[in-house]
């Protein structure tokens, strides 16, 4: 069977073209999936990023909020004392004015029906606030509200909480002349006697009365809760970003700009999906204090639902939800349009590569024809090379070879020589540095033989630390055992031991004798050396004197 040969100009010509071919149909291909892969990548992040920025504007803006309602919500006890207080201060001004001009031509009796004139009329915080009076016996002397009950004995009325409330105001202007008293009491149109209430008293001691007015918490807080909701209401965010709020028992507050409050509830409010909104933001607010909740819900525009995150933060102090949401669906128009450019864009680039692939198939193969000529020169001058190396030493000429490859073969052949004798230049040196590194170190590097234990080396640095030349070392394998201080010779044998058996710790340190009668610390690092089958045959270690650093910290 004839066998069909061909030369490396042929081979090398067709290769170049097939490999041409195929890796510019594999770089097309890699092509197109990198941008497409790139392209769901960066869709990926894109969206990602859109909700991690719009969820920390979420959580921003419901802190602003928030932080404004603990604020308003902190004013209401403070509101409240100081308007009582203000109040109780103005009726004892008036008191006092009106004693002291009429004191000298009235009666004790005359002058406290004008005091109880002058207040009685008086209302304030819209109309639910009025003054009183009490003798320091308990009776009662002014009762704006209920003039029925004036000149009774209340001494031993009691609050919801069982407190002796007049005993107590009584006990509180004979002991400081004025302050705050807070109790339980019933309130008008309200079940029940526990409704929280806070009075303010000071003494008016020419008539021996104890002034004062009060408030209940829930009015304030009414009064507060309704100047936040006024407030928070009309905020906006982003370009069409609002604020929502409902109680905990799913009764509403506000939302997109109205106040909702008194309307039907909403605890059952569901999307699309089943979710039911309020009692799952509920949830999270029970259970974590505040957090993301998601859910579907149609846009002001569109009755269609969309998806919805909401950051939700709950008031516990008043039974509050607040919370804001974004539709996360607003990032997929602007990912859709850039996936119809990317469409456009690759069409248009498959085109001009279509015209680009043509021109460079025939770029290639005047190339390749080419190359392959010059492959076919170099071969023919390394061979005739080797022809005439085999009867002298004539270096390669490489100014006729066209390919590195071929130049790098012939620099390579003329230097080797010389290369060797470089090699053994260096290694010479080479140890003529370390030699002068480890006689010119202060600490004594050695290296001791086993298993007879004489030393091999010791640098000079051994006289400075142990007092013995190098020479003394390598004439006693004992020295170093008559060196070590008699309190270390158990330890230091121990760590011998533990280095003969592979498992001595990288250092370890203990006391010696110097030559010179002196004591001094040594830290000691050594490395077991093994032949080739692992059995030891050498210690290689370094000493060094730590006895200042031991000095220094004992």
């Amino acid at each position: 069977m004839k066998t069909t040969q061909s030369s490396i100009q042929t081979i090398l010509t067709k290769n170049i073209i097939l490999v041409a071919m195929v890796s510019l149909g594999l770089w097309s291909l890699v092509w197109v999936q990198a941008e497409y892969s790139a392209f769901k990548a960066n869709s990926e992040v894109l969206r990602e990023n859109y909700i991690k920025e719009e969820r920390k504007l979420l959580k921003t803006e419901i802190g602003y909020v928030v932080t404004y309602i603990k604020y308003m919500l902190g004013q209401t006890e403070i509101r409240l004392k100081y308007n009582i207080q203000e109040q109780t201060e103005n009726a004892h001004r008036i008191a006092t004015n009106i004693y002291y001009q009429n004191k000298s031509s009235k009666s004790p009796h005359e002058i406290k029906k004008m005091i109880k004139d002058a207040l009685r009329p008086v209302r304030f915080n819209s109309g639910r606030g009025y003054h009183f009076a009490i003798d320091l016996d308990g009776v009662t002397e002014l009762f704006a509200d209920k003039p029925e009950q004036e000149g009774k004995d209340v001494l031993t009325i009691q609050g919801g909480d069982g407190q002796f409330v007049t005993k107590d105001l009584i006990a509180l202007t004979q002991k400081k002349g004025q302050g705050f008293y807070q109790y339980s009491w019933s309130k008008p149109f309200k079940e029940g006697n526990r409704h929280p209430k806070i009075v303010y008293v000071k003494l008016f001691e020419p008539l021996g009365w104890v002034l004062g007015t009060g408030e209940y918490l829930e009015d304030v807080k009414e009064k507060v809760q309704k100047e936040v909701l006024q407030r928070i209401v009309t905020l906006r965010y982003g370009d069409e970003g609002y604020f929502f709020g409902s109680t905990y028992g799913g009764q509403p507050l506000f939302s997109n700009g109205k106040i909702t409050k008194g309307e039907d509830s909403i605890r059952d409010l569901t999307d699309p999906n089943g979710i039911k909104i309020i009692q799952e933001q509920q949830r999270v607010v029970k259970n974590k204090g505040a957090g993301f909740v998601n859910y579907s819900w149609k846009k002001l525009e569109s009755s269609a639902p969309s998806p919805k995150t909401s950051y939700v933060q709950g008031i516990a102090e008043w039974e509050w939800t607040i919370g804001a949401g974004v539709y996360t669906d607003s990032i997929e128009n602007i990912i859709a349009n850039n996936k119809t450019v990317l469409k456009a864009n690759l069409i248009n680039k498959i085109l001009k590569s279509a015209v680009v692939l043509v021109l460079l198939f025939a770029f290639v193969f005047f190339w390749a024809r080419h190359i392959s000529n010059q492959v076919k020169t170099g071969i023919s001058l390394f061979s005739n090379f080797f022809k005439d190396a085999s009867s002298h030493s004539a270096k390669i000429n490489t100014s006729d070879l066209y390919f590195v490859e071929f130049r790098d073969i012939a620099n390579f052949a003329n230097t080797m020589l010389e290369t060797r004798k470089q090699t053994d230049d260096e290694l010479r040196k080479s140890e003529e540095r370390y030699r002068r590194l480890t006689e010119n170190a202060k600490d004594m590097i050695y290296r001791m033989s086993l298993p007879d234990g004489n030393y091999e080396y010791a640098s000079p640095a051994a006289e400075e630390i142990f007092g013995y030349t190098p020479e003394e070392f390598y004439n006693s394998s004992l020295l170093i055992q008559n060196v070590i201080h008699p309190n270390w010779h158990d330890y230091f044998d121990k760590q011998w031991k533990l280095l003969l058996d592979g498992n001595l710790p990288p250092t370890y340190e203990y006391q010696i004798i110097h030559k010179s009668g002196k004591i001094r610390w040594i830290n000691q690092r050594n490395v077991l050396i093994k032949n080739e089958s692992g059995q030891p045959i050498a210690i290689e270690g370094i000493a060094t004197d730590v006895t200042e650093r031991k000095n220094s910290e004992e």
